[in-house]
């Protein structure tokens, strides 16, 4: 029986490396072409995230921006528990909040953020100081 979870568990180790490579500072996920800003460990608001995002010149790229809440959510995994990233190929990630841009329909003064210490989602005024990691489309 332990023989088998194992087996299943480096099967999804496999499935799951073979959807992103790490090409310097980014990582690119072959599954959702998205490319992910992975530098460095970044703390804003939400305004100032998206600000930052807009902003970023990263490896000759410059349209990068804050991720949808469902685009950050493609990097949550379950399985795993502080943090709870798809994969071990990032390097510079904190076990907490990251913002997204969606903001919450019910009160525009917050919005959604996907916490990487247990793959949750919830929604938070704005003006909290919380990680950014920014995002861009394949070409």
């Amino acid at each position: 029986m332990i023989k088998k979870i194992l087996s299943i568990c480096l099967l999804t180790s496999i499935m799951y490396s073979a959807d992103l490579i790490r090409s310097g500072n980014i990582v690119i996920d072959k599954s959702t072409n998205l490319q992910w800003q992975d530098d460095k460990i970044i703390k804003k608001n939400w305004k100032n995230a998206i600000d930052y995002c807009q902003k970023l010149n990263l490896k000759g790229k410059n349209d990068w921006r804050l991720p949808n809440k469902n685009e950050l959510l493609s990097l949550s995994d379950d399985s795993k528990y502080n943090p709870s990233i798809k994969e071990d190929i990032f390097k510079n990630i904190a076990s907490n909040h990251y913002w997204s841009s969606t903001s919450y329909s019910s009160y525009l003064k917050s919005a959604w953020s996907v916490d990487f210490y247990s793959s949750t989602t919830d929604n938070y005024h704005k003006y909290r100081i919380f990680y950014v990691r920014c995002v861009r489309n394949l070409e």
